[in-house]
């Protein structure tokens, strides 16, 4: 069984201000840990800038090569403006073919 080892995103930032990212967390609805290494998290990230990232060693999740597999992202930032304390958090989904 070969297991997805890299795991690439495009974001957008449509909060409409500047964004500190605090995490980033990959997870999938497998009993199994889907673990991976996670990307620098974005700092001062301009509104509407868009960021390549890139998690990788990858593993577990139960996400075989060549079958379709969902990876849910939870990403939880604050605005510039407003600090640390008042943390967001958005969640979503990315369903594809594992290669």
């Amino acid at each position: 069984m070969q297991l997805w080892r890299t795991f690439k995103i495009r974001l957008k930032n449509n909060a409409g201000e500047p964004i500190d990212v605090s995490s980033l967390i990959l997870s999938t609805e497998s009993v199994a840990a889907y673990t991976c290494t996670p990307p620098a998290t974005p700092t001062s990230w301009k509104s509407g800038e868009v960021k390549d990232l890139t998690w990788t060693s990858c593993s577990g999740g139960g996400l075989i090569a060549g079958e379709k597999g969902k990876v849910l992202v939870t990403l939880r930032y604050n605005t510039v403006v407003s600090g640390s304390g008042y943390t967001k958090e958005v969640k979503g989904e990315v369903l594809s073919t594992v290669i």
